[in-house]
């Protein structure tokens, strides 16, 4: 037991490690998830002391991105909020070098990591749920969803489970029936805890997944697979609806708030209705009242200038779009929304051209979630944006090149 113990506190070990503890924060503390990059920041740094630099189109797009936020500094320059923001998404280049160093099975081993922290997650929700049955499908009705870690981020911690099952397709330890039988399981549990934004990025990515499975096997046994996957996929749809009391509370709400959008305040406590105000009140700020390319610090600020002006003697409740494509031309300008647009598709255009299906479906769902929410904005979506691409796209690279897979220890 010691020298198990003594095996997994080595500095060998030290990446699975730091993993783990990054998980910890990302479930439970900012502070510890932090620090964990600051950690991985100073592996890196030695890993390149030790065996120098490495350079690939991923870790030249990840370090892109705080290039193209500086535009949303230069407005303010001594502001904190603006290398806050930076501080954010120093995450890219730091996820994505990490990934680049470590070997192909420790890359396997942070997917189990990532399914057993998804496993937790979705068993406390569940116990919760359990506990107060009655009083949860009440608050289904009113817009809100089954407590989850991520200080009750549900939003985040429903793309995470959806990323989960995105990673469990690429883990070569298990049969591909024994992956499909996970994925069920976690979209089970998506459908469950009824969050819509999890949906949809589950959708994208199961439908990617069969669109390149289709074209890489052209058998006509295994197209018939393929049929009946999705006839499968769609019938746990509507079964989750007819099971599940949270689905219909939620899809119920979901109509019900639609239907009561009137553009006033009143719609501000309805989840939908708050944020086509939001976003509504954002655009006219850019495209009438010269709104745009104010900084990152420079957002709230104005998003409450204009909630006040809109709606006088109301507090306002949100002072960021909804949008993150509304939020980069608010912080940095047109030039620094249209920079960001391409940052953001190009792995799906590399994957695309080198038929890599989890770059195309990962990028497009988080797209997805970045029109109705600020994501990549915020810590926690930025981890799964990074974190979760950077090790399913490694991994892609490492079967695109299968020459190059060893179990060599970590180049570090």
């Amino acid at each position: 037991m010691m020298n198990r113990l003594r095996l997994f506190f080595s500095y060998p070990n030290l990446p699975n490690l730091l993993f783990i503890i990054m998980l910890v924060g990302l479930f439970f503390s900012r502070a510890i998830l932090s620090l964990s990059q600051v950690a991985w920041a100073i592996w890196i740094c030695v890993g390149i002391f030790k065996n120098g630099r490495q350079t690939n189109s991923l870790l030249i797009w990840s370090g892109w991105v705080l290039v193209i936020g500086l535009l949303g500094c230069w407005q303010a320059p001594f502001t904190w909020s603006h290398f806050d923001y930076l501080l954010t998404l120093l995450m890219y280049p730091i996820a994505f070098h990490v990934c680049s160093r470590v070997a192909y099975h420790t890359l396997q081993k942070w997917i189990v990591y990532c399914s057993i922290a998804a496993g937790v997650g979705i068993v406390y929700a569940l116990v919760q749920y359990s506990q107060t049955s009655d009083q949860w499908q009440q608050a289904y009705g009113f817009g809100k969803s089954l407590p989850t870690f991520m200080d009750t981020d549900h939003v985040r911690f429903g793309i995470f489970l959806s990323g989960t099952a995105m990673l469990v397709l690429l883990l070569k330890k298990f049969s591909f029936r024994i992956r499909i039988l996970l994925c069920l399981l976690l979209v089970a549990s998506i459908a469950f805890m009824a969050v819509r934004t999890a949906w949809v990025t589950t959708i994208i990515i199961a439908i990617c997944f069969l669109i390149f499975l289709s074209f890489s096997q052209r058998k006509p046994k295994q197209l018939l697979k393929i049929g009946l996957l999705c006839l499968s996929l769609g019938a746990m749809g509507l079964a989750a609806y007819q099971l599940f009391p949270t689905v219909q509370q939620k899809w119920a709400y979901t109509q019900y708030d639609w239907q009561q959008y009137t553009g006033d305040t009143s719609n501000m406590r309805y989840s939908d209705g708050a944020r086509r105000i939001i976003n509504t009140l954002a655009y006219k700020q850019i495209s009438e009242k010269g709104g745009a390319n104010r900084g990152w610090a420079g957002i709230a600020p104005t998003m409450q200038q204009s909630f006040e002006q809109a709606f006088p003697n109301t507090p306002a409740t949100f002072l960021w779009p909804f949008n993150q494509w509304l939020y980069w031309w608010m912080g940095a300008g047109l030039l620094g929304m249209l920079l960001f647009t391409c940052w953001l598709f190009y792995p799906l255009f590399r994957g695309i051209q080198k038929k890599q299906w989890t770059p195309v479906a990962w990028t497009l769902a988080i797209a997805a979630t970045c029109l109705v929410e600020s994501t990549l904005s915020l810590q926690f979506g930025v981890w799964m944006h990074a974190w979760i691409g950077a090790i399913t796209w490694q991994l892609e690279d490492f079967l695109y090149k299968k020459n190059t897979i060893t179990e060599s220890p970590d180049n570090f």
